[in-house]
């Protein structure tokens, strides 16, 4: 691209089209599995319901671990 503009008839304009392109192709795969998600919202609630009882799990280890830590008992 720098050859390209210091041999003249090639400008920031067209610089700017061609980063253009360049990352619209490389983000072609995700926006297509966006496009594919959202249209399938149940799944997308199953995945959220399924990280947050992961979460819940290792949240409860972890505080059970401070509280015992700590001297707390609940």
């Amino acid at each position: 691209m720098a050859e390209k503009l210091e041999a003249g008839g090639y400008g920031y304009g067209h610089a700017k089209n061609e980063l253009l392109e360049l990352m619209q192709a490389h983000f072609e795969p995700a926006r297509q599995k966006r496009i594919e998600l959202a249209g399938n919202i149940d799944y997308i609630h199953q995945v959220l319901q399924n990280g947050a009882a992961k979460a819940r799990t290792v949240a409860s280890t972890t505080m059970a671990e401070v509280r015992q830590k700590i001297g707390l008992k609940l």
